[in-house]
């Protein structure tokens, strides 16, 4: 079970105007990488790896959209459950 107050907080980090400068730069780092520049291929796997996890942060306030959407489904379904 979730803490009451999960979403809301994810839902303050994300309109923080310091939220919006770190994924600017965590967008500028993610494009400096460039998979083309890996001269061997440990530095690609490097690269790709560091990419995946640059993109994670990328895409944490959408993934926490949806999450919340499938959270507040599966309660729904739960209380209709529970009345039956």
């Amino acid at each position: 079970m979730l803490p009451d107050n999960y979403f809301e907080t994810y839902r303050e980090l994300f309109i923080n105007s310091g939220w919006k400068l770190f994924l600017e730069d965590v967008q500028d780092t993610y494009n400096s990488l460039s998979l083309d520049d890996c001269k061997d291929y440990e530095s690609f796997l490097v690269v790709k790896t560091r990419r995946a996890e640059l993109r994670k942060l990328l895409d944490l306030e959408q993934l926490m959209r949806v999450s919340e959407e499938r959270y507040e489904e599966e309660q729904n379904l739960e209380i209709h459950d529970d009345s039956i």
